[in-house]
């Protein structure tokens, strides 16, 4: 078994640190998986501030979800405008694993007890579902299905797309990612803020005068 995150339009990966905190319990933006019986093993929030913040499940499920090398993630979004894709890699995981080297045991293949409702996830089995609101538990055809695009030969990266509308404010979403990860070894990407992609479209657009001009 072998077994994986930043948004906007157009934005290259960049890891940083975060501001990490715990929880008493798994969260509940991801259904019961296998081993995560209460929800996610670790949950990346993306703050009104702009700040992101890592925090990880206590007690039994703080574990893979298969118990060897497959994590439940979720993600919440408190920025007032929607995260349409997380950029992802290049990364590893703990056991040396290519973050994208799917394996068909994600988090939607059907092998496990609890098992979520996947009807319409992604082909990979590791895909969940974009839901509107911080509880992805009833998020199945809520938001669409979370995807996976532009994964590299050596699947250590690629892009998680977050439906067709990205996930709305004050919304969440849940995906399986292949390995395991601590909560230091999380990889987290830097969210671009909307007045950088203003500035962005704007000289886009001053170069494209420039050409016709020309």
């Amino acid at each position: 078994m072998k077994k994986m995150l930043v948004v906007a339009a157009v934005a290259a990966v960049a890891f940083l640190g975060t501001a990490s905190t715990a929880s008493a319990s798994a969260f509940g933006q991801c259904p019961g998986v296998g081993s995560n019986p209460n929800g996610c093993q670790f949950l990346i929030t993306f703050n009104a501030d702009g700040s992101i913040s890592t925090a990880a499940a206590t007690g039994g499920d703080n574990v893979p979800f298969d118990l060897v090398e497959d994590t439940l993630i979720g993600i919440q979004n408190n920025r007032s405008t929607p995260l349409a894709f997380l950029d992802l890699g290049p990364a590893l995981g703990l056991n040396g694993i290519p973050v994208f080297e799917f394996d068909g045991d994600g988090a939607c293949s059907g092998f496990y007890s609890p098992q979520p409702v996947c009807t319409g996830h992604d082909p990979t089995g590791y895909g969940g579902f974009v839901s509107p609101n911080s509880t992805g538990l009833g998020a199945v055809g809520a938001g669409g299905a979370v995807t996976f695009t532009n994964i590299s030969a050596n699947t250590q990266s690629g892009r998680v797309v977050f439906g067709p509308g990205g996930i709305p404010t004050n919304g969440s979403a849940w995906f399986s990612l292949e390995d395991a990860f601590t909560l230091s070894t999380l990889p987290v990407g830097r969210v671009p803020e909307p007045g950088s992609l203003v500035l962005l479209g704007t000289g886009i657009l001053a170069v494209a005068r420039r050409l016709r001009k020309a």
